[in-house]
């Protein structure tokens, strides 16, 4: 299993009672780390922040173009194709 696959295995409900207890200070960072089975580092900073927001993306690669101008993209080059009009990866750039 690489690294990117083990982040963010915690459920956000875990996360969010975590942040409730800590917040009422009925406990600390790491008891409440252990016990909701959320990471420590993540616990501190959204307790840091204020920060009650979900879960983001894995830190990937985001699409360039929407789904629909990605679709657009892919019936010009079919059209093009149907026409004879061959186009490389060059022309694509």
């Amino acid at each position: 299993m690489s690294s990117k696959a083990k982040r963010q295995l915690w459920e956000e409900k875990n996360m969010a009672e975590a942040l409730r207890n800590v917040r009422g200070k009925k406990m600390g960072w790491q008891l409440a780390s252990k016990i909701f089975n959320v990471p420590a580092t993540t616990l501190r900073r959204r307790f840091k922040n204020n920060c009650n927001s979900t879960k983001g993306d894995l830190g990937g690669k985001r699409p360039v173009f929407s789904r629909e101008v990605e679709d657009q993209f892919a019936q010009h080059i079919k059209d093009m194709e149907a026409k004879l009009f061959g186009l490389t990866l060059k022309d694509l750039k």
